[in-house]
């Protein structure tokens, strides 16, 4: 990472907008490829100039030429699998709303919860969302001229700034979510496959000078794919996919590398974490714990409100106990 300096440097987790003409290209569908190639490095270097004029210390390319999010790992960068449409097998998983739905089911069928990427995205995008995919042989890298490419176009533009710059990469887990396995004969040797086919990429990414952002919403969200998971269940399979993550980054030195872990969650121990680092500064005697923002409208039904509420003071509890503890 880059050296400390007198002030906070300023990046971000690295999905940012197309500019206007490349996602029309992107939305005219098949037959536009070699347009969206030549249409790209000038793409990302706009994206970099606006990077640099906003502010942003730490650039990188949006991940404009990426399509269909993490699915595009999967499609664009790997071979040994099939892409399987429709069928009568159920999901492998409950996905990324899993658990909530479960706890929440009336939030949900008034219809104020989930992912809807409809119009924010083009249409052959959000159909490769809805894709499975189903590894059905050895997996193999396959990315090599595509990271190039994006190594190329980033260093040409951070460079005319003379800027630090990232590129994201998605981890071991996070591939595993969007992917059957049909062919491995369990988890761990599943999930080593998958981490020796992204070394490759992370390789690339890291002997080119540049930092390797990884993308790691597995490790929050699989609690969600897998609802009837407990917490001593989910920690052993935490601890698996970072056992894999480090197998994938063997040989990378730590410095070069950042971590991108996106999930909110309105845990008590959170809350508890929260109060004890404010009655530190303030004072216990001074602090009232409340919530974010106002309950009524803004969290679209009643059961979250309640449960905000009864986190928020079980949150309290702990950091009571905790205080009263060190005072004695």
């Amino acid at each position: 990472m880059p050296a400390s300096t007198e002030r906070i440097l300023v990046s971000h987790a690295g999905a940012l907008p197309r500019p206007d003409a490349l996602q029309r290209l992107f939305g005219a569908g098949p037959g536009f490829e070699d347009a969206i190639d030549a249409a790209l490095p000038g793409a990302v270097a706009e994206v970099v100039d606006r990077q640099a004029a906003a502010g942003v210390d730490i650039v990188n390319d949006g991940e404009i030429s990426k399509r269909g999010l993490f699915t595009g790992y999967i499609r664009d960068r790997m071979s040994g699998f099939e892409a399987e449409v429709g069928g009568d097998r159920p999901p492998a998983n409950a996905g990324v709303t899993g658990r909530d739905r479960r706890d929440f089911p009336g939030f949900f069928a008034a219809g104020f919860g989930g992912f809807d990427f409809k119009g924010a995205m083009p249409a052959s995008e959000v159909t490769s969302l809805a894709t499975q995919y189903v590894c059905t042989g050895p997996l193999r890298y396959a990315g090599t001229a595509l990271v190039q490419a994006d190594i190329d176009r980033l260093t040409a533009a951070a460079g005319a700034h003379n800027m630090t710059a990232f590129l994201p990469a998605v981890t071991p887990g996070t591939v595993e979510h969007w992917l059957r396995n049909d062919y491995y004969p369990d988890d761990e040797s599943f999930l080593g496959a998958i981490a020796d086919v992204l070394h490759e990429e992370y390789t690339a990414i890291t002997d080119a000078g540049l930092l390797l952002q990884l993308d790691d919403p597995d490790l929050p969200d699989g609690w969600q794919m897998f609802p009837d998971m407990t917490v001593p269940e989910y920690r052993r399979y935490a601890a698996l996919r970072v056992e894999a993550l480090n197998h994938a980054l063997r040989g990378i030195p730590s410095r070069r590398v950042r971590l991108h872990v996106c999930w909110g969650s309105g845990h008590p121990e959170l809350v508890a974490q929260r109060l004890l680092r404010f009655a530190k500064l303030v004072g216990a005697e001074n602090l009232i714990a409340g919530t974010d923002c106002g309950l009524g409208n803004r969290v679209g039904h009643p059961e979250i409100v309640w449960t905000k509420l009864e986190d928020l003071s079980e949150g309290a509890r702990i950091a009571s106990r905790a205080l009263s503890r060190h005072s004695r």
